[in-house]
């Protein structure tokens, strides 16, 4: 049986930034991962994602995601709306893996181009919701 994966990657754009999900399969993983050595903007075009501007929220292998680029937002979106169950933001650059109230909260880091060997986007696994992070 696959398990379902949603890759995730932010890329900073003004004050909005831009925010790509994808909901994989198992059997799909293997070749992404070599795919996203390659680069964010070659394997976002391999793999057919589209960028969307925050905030967003999508239904990605039965779980809802909210992707917002600036995380000072992040409580008021769970308080209203208690069916959420993974936040994706961005803005810091910085790596977040955490939860609030129940709800996984995370930010990939960095992987706009500005710091090199520090670029990252992610893998989360939609049924236990284990997260790994792949370096270009």
């Amino acid at each position: 049986m696959n398990s379902a994966f949603a890759t995730l990657g932010t890329i900073g754009g003004g004050a909005a930034g831009y925010y790509t999900t994808r909901a994989l399969m198992e059997s799909d993983l293997a070749a992404y991962e070599r795919s996203a050595q390659k680069g964010l903007k070659e394997t976002s075009f391999n793999n057919k994602f589209e960028f969307q501007e925050p905030p967003l929220i999508r239904d990605i292998g039965g779980k809802k995601i909210l992707i917002l680029h600036e995380p000072d937002e992040i409580k008021e979106f769970i308080e209203s709306d208690p069916s959420i169950d993974i936040v994706l933001h961005g803005h810091t650059h910085r790596h977040v893996n955490k939860k609030i109230k129940g709800v996984k909260i995370i930010n990939p880091g960095e992987c706009a181009g500005m710091l090199k060997g520090k670029n990252a986007i992610g893998i989360l696994n939609l049924n236990d919701l284990s997260f790994k992070r792949i370096f270009f």
